[in-house]
């Protein structure tokens, strides 16, 4: 390992392609070996697949909070639909355009990771609603699926882009919801016209270099209200307000801000 991490980048990507290309020649897949006669039966899953599924699921783990007193794990399930998926990015792993480096050891982290974990340990994933994009948090399986900056305001990208899995459902006033996804932004310029008026405000401290340093008694609220007339999903957003400008607030998302610094992070 330590001869290992001493070596430069293009002599690690070598050897990783060649050890690539003898791991296809042990490959039982029937891609593999459709130009092969050989005596043992096909296996289902392919190693040349697998490795970039691998890498994938080690990147994505990093994101991802579990308690382990609470022995939530994978699904079998949900690791045979990531690797599927995973097969269905990459294409074929044997193409001579293939490079095993650039278009599997280093493909771009998942997108949604909110997403990702919900197949991870459920085997899939909420999809009602107007996408991933907005989602913050999602329940079904006897499982909720929780993006961190809904729960603290930080502008730290390793404390804040990361997905808490617990098992659970949401409930909100005594009522359980499926979802809880950012509050349209046509909803947070313009007064309520109708549905309902109940809200839940509760004033987050916890947050460093997010506020503006040379404005004091910078407050963020956590507002939630029921999406009307969808009865199984809530909205969320913060409406960040100081004394020093009173009647004037800004609103920001919680998927809103995941997303933000995840793009910051994946830059540095």
């Amino acid at each position: 390992m330590e001869a290992a991490v001493n070596k430069g980048y293009l002599n690690a990507a070598q050897q990783f392609s060649q050890s690539y290309v003898s791991l296809s020649q042990l490959c039982s897949c029937m891609n593999c070996r459709s130009n092969v006669d050989g005596e043992r039966g096909y296996t289902a899953f392919c190693l040349l697949t697998l490795i970039p599924t691998i890498c994938t699921l080690v990147r994505a783990m990093s994101t991802i909070c579990m308690q382990q007193d609470l022995k939530v794990q994978p699904t079998r399930s949900g690791l045979e639909s990531i690797y599927w998926n995973q097969r269905d990015a990459i294409g074929d792993p044997g193409d001579s355009y293939y490079d095993p480096v650039v278009d599997g050891l280093l493909r771009p982290w998942p997108k949604h990771t909110l997403s990702f974990a919900q197949m991870l340990f459920a085997g899939r994933q909420y999809d009602r609603g107007s996408g991933s994009g907005n989602v913050v948090a999602a329940s079904h399986s006897g499982l909720c699926f929780c993006l961190h900056t809904l729960t603290e305001i930080t502008s730290d990208p390793q404390r804040a882009c990361v997905v808490t899995v617990v098992p659970g459902r949401i409930e909100w006033n005594g009522f359980m919801y499926d979802m809880i996804r950012d509050q349209g932004e046509w909803k947070m310029s313009t007064p309520r016209q109708g549905g309902y008026n109940a809200v839940s405000m509760t004033t987050v401290t916890k947050y460093d270099d997010l506020a503006d340093s040379s404005t004091s008694g910078l407050v963020a609220e956590l507002i939630i209200d029921e999406i009307f007339p969808e009865s199984t999903s809530l909205s969320a957003f913060y409406r960040v307000l100081t004394a020093a400008f009173p009647g004037r607030h800004f609103s920001l998302g919680a998927a809103e801000i995941w997303a933000q610094l995840r793009v910051h992070s994946c830059k540095l």
